[in-house]
C-alpha cells in the first residue's frame, strides 16, 4: 500500500513537470524543492524515479481489476508523457541556462534541454504506454464487464447504510387491517337476526288477517 502511495505522489508531481526544474529525486521518491536546496538539479538526476514510476504504474495497472482505475492511470501517464515531450525538447541557452523559445536551434548557443539518453528513455516509456493503451482498449468487454462488477459492488457498499437503519425503508411497506374470522361470524350472526325478525313480522301479519276475516264472515250469518 505505501508503494502505491509513493508512485501516486510522484505522479501527481510529474503531471506538472515543467522547465525549470522544481523536483528533486531520492532514489525513486520525488519531491519538490524547497528554497534552501543547493544540490545537483537536472533532468538526468531524475531519470531513474521517473522510469520508476512509469514501471511500478504498469505493474498496478496490470494487477488491478478495477475499470475505473486503469483508465485513470493511463491517462495520468498520457498527460505526464505530454509534459515530458515538451520538457525534453524546451530550448535553452546552453550559456546562461535560461529557456530561449524563441530562437532557432541553428543558433550555437541554443540547445534542447533533453540529451541522448533522456531522448532514449523517453522513447522506451512512450512505447510501454501505448501497449498498455492498446491492450486496455482492445479487451473493451471485459473492460465493460469488470467496470459493471464494481459498480455493483459499489452500490452494495452504499446500500447497507439504507439496509441496517430501522426508520428508513427502500419499499413502502403499509399494512391494512383484513376482518378476522371472529368479525365475519359477528356479521353473518347480525344478518340471520334481521333476516329471522323479517319472517317472523310476515307470519304475524298473515294470521291476524286471517283471524279478522273469519270473525266477520260469522257475524254476517247471524
Amino acid at each position: 500500500m505505501s508503494r502505491n502511495i509513493d508512485i501516486l505522489k510522484n505522479m501527481e508531481l510529474l503531471k506538472n513537470i515543467q522547465y525549470p526544474l522544481t523536483l528533486i529525486s531520492d532514489n525513486n521518491k520525488l519531491q519538490e524543492m524547497d528554497d534552501n536546496y543547493d544540490g545537483l538539479n537536472s533532468l538526468k538526476s531524475l531519470e531513474y524515479a521517473i522510469y520508476y514510476t512509469f514501471h511500478e504504474a504498469f505493474d498496478i495497472f496490470n494487477k488491478s481489476w478495477n475499470y475505473k482505475e486503469k483508465k485513470k492511470i493511463l491517462t495520468d501517464l498520457d498527460i505526464i508523457l505530454d509534459n515530458l515531450y515538451l520538457l525534453k525538447e524546451t530550448k535553452i541557452n546552453k550559456i546562461t541556462g535560461e529557456e530561449e523559445p524563441n530562437l532557432d536551434y541553428g543558433d550555437t548557443d541554443i540547445i534542447r534541454f533533453g540529451n541522448a539518453d533522456f531522448n532514449t528513455l523517453f522513447d522506451l516509456l512512450s512505447y510501454k504506454y501505448y501497449l498498455h493503451f492498446d491492450d486496455f482498449h482492445q479487451n473493451k468487454c471485459k473492460n465493460i464487464i469488470s467496470h459493471s462488477f464494481n459498480s455493483f459492488c459499489e452500490l452494495l457498499l452504499q446500500s447497507k447504510e439504507y439496509l441496517y437503519k430501522h426508520d428508513t425503508y427502500l419499499i413502502d411497506f403499509t399494512f391494512h387491517k383484513y376482518p378476522s374470522s371472529d368479525d365475519n361470524t359477528d356479521d353473518n350472526t347480525d344478518d340471520n337476526t334481521d333476516d329471522n325478525t323479517d319472517d317472523n313480522t310476515d307470519v304475524d301479519t298473515d294470521v291476524d288477517t286471517d283471524v279478522d276475516t273469519d270473525v266477520d264472515t260469522d257475524k254476517k250469518i247471524d
